[in-house]
């Protein structure tokens, strides 16, 4: 029982730390859109970053609700605050 116990908790960590590497690209490609559009466009880039901020914050809002609803067995949600964690600089 302890080596199936052992190989779910790898399992769950190397999960974790796959979704924390895509975290962190999806983070660094969307930085590069919003100054692609923002040098490009001037005041209408501005509108598109807003407008991306704006979803992104509503996005997070709700993937804390989650977390913190209690839904998530503990592993898990220690995985979505860490992702959550990561994306506020």
């Amino acid at each position: 029982m302890h080596c199936i116990r052992d190989a779910v908790k790898k399992g769950d960590e190397a999960i974790l730390h796959s979704l924390s590497d895509i975290v962190d690209i999806l983070n660094s490609n969307m930085k590069a859109l919003f100054q692609h559009y923002m040098d490009e466009d001037g005041p209408q880039g501005a509108t598109v970053l807003m407008q991306g901020v704006q979803m992104m914050t509503a996005g997070f809002a709700e993937l804390e609700a989650v977390a913190n609803g209690g839904a998530l067995p503990s592993v898990e949600r220690a995985g979505v605050r860490r992702v959550l964690a990561a994306y506020q600089v």
